[in-house]
């Protein structure tokens, strides 16, 4: 069964903030900054929104990974940030790819359209290559 408008417009949101985040992981990878204050949002919204799209097994792979990134983002041990970046948004982008999202609630397609405009930017500041 095909996605509805709103549920496409929510899985679009969730993974343009994955690319946001492999787009940081890639930064720290090249030893390049990366604004804390937008990883923060990143995470959060994962915290928020992504993960309650995701069934109980799956939640639990990724909330594990989800933990072990938000704390490699507060010590910045930037070799495990990237290995965990690149980990939990494959998983993420595989799920979010693979399952329709056909339940997701109206509050989280509200929060993921809020944060759709601020995705973007953060798409556009993370691919230039002097954005820091």
């Amino acid at each position: 069964m095909p996605a509805t408008a709103p549920v496409f417009e929510a899985r679009q949101v969730i993974l343009c903030g994955l690319e946001v985040l492999r787009l940081m992981g890639d930064r720290v990878e090249n030893r390049h900054d990366v604004d804390g204050e937008d990883l923060q949002v990143v995470l959060g919204f994962m915290d928020e929104v992504a993960h309650r799209c995701l069934a109980a097994g799956r939640l639990d792979k990724a909330q594990s990974l989800f933990l072990q990134l938000r704390r490699a983002s507060r010590l910045n041990p930037a070799d495990e940030f990237v290995v965990l970046s690149r980990s939990y948004t494959s998983l993420l982008a595989d799920i979010f790819l693979a399952d329709c999202l056909e339940q997701i609630e109206f509050e989280i397609r509200d929060a993921a359209r809020r944060h759709a405009p601020l995705f973007h930017r953060l798409e556009s500041k993370y691919t230039s290559p002097h954005c820091i």
